[in-house]
């Protein structure tokens, strides 16, 4: 947890902790992490902790980085919808 709270530029009780709920996460999850690669504010490097986290657990997991995108212009992106549409189908 406290790696994940020093990673962020932000104040530390804006934002929760993912770590905090890996054993929340049902087995049977398929989760997708995007990751704007100039995201300054939740750099990359902490999805890819989730991620690595839950493939511990034996989840189906994945790190997508978002190119040339930030923290939150990322939702744009294509990759978005492409994983989204992956999810659910």
């Amino acid at each position: 947890m406290v790696s994940w709270r020093l990673g962020r530029s932000r104040t530390p009780w804006m934002s929760e902790d993912p770590l905090a709920w890996i054993n929340q996460v049902s087995a049977h999850a398929k989760v997708t992490a995007l990751t704007g690669d100039q995201d300054n504010t939740t750099p990359s490097a902490l999805a890819k902790t989730y991620i690595s986290r839950l493939h511990e657990r034996n989840i189906k997991a994945t790190f997508v980085p978002v190119p040339e995108a930030g923290h939150i212009d990322h939702l744009k992106s294509q990759l978005v919808m492409d994983a989204i549409s992956e999810l659910i189908h």
